[in-house]
């Protein structure tokens, strides 16, 4: 029973991590979510969300852990209408401009 219930509790807790790591970075990355202009992306680190988010204590290791296969759902536009992306897309670090390159050539064939 005590395994259930600790089991439960560090579920929730990673869930609750998982949502406030999404709502920092949807809101670093509101101009591109916004906008669904490639241009807009910035180049945000897992070291920014360490730092950005510091009550979580969370190291870049453990970070890269939680933003594994997270997936989120992008908002209603005309350029996204609903489309689901992994997380580690909306935190692309160095590589931004081949991401960048990336979604102008998704854009420029009609995926999204």
């Amino acid at each position: 029973m005590f395994y259930r219930i600790h089991h439960r509790q560090s579920f929730n807790r990673i869930q609750e991590e998982q949502e406030a790591m999404l709502d920092w970075v949807a809101k670093e990355q509101s101009e591109y979510l916004l906008s669904g202009n490639p241009d807009r992306l910035k180049e945000i680190h897992e070291a920014d969300i360490c730092n950005g988010l510091t009550k979580y204590g969370w190291t870049v290791p453990k970070l890269n852990r939680l933003l594994s296969n997270l997936s989120a759902k992008l908002p209603d536009s005309k350029d996204f209408e609903g489309r689901v992306t992994f997380a580690k897309e909306l935190v692309p670090g160095r590589r931004v401009g081949s991401y960048r390159s990336m979604l102008e050539k998704q854009l420029a064939q009609g995926y999204f």
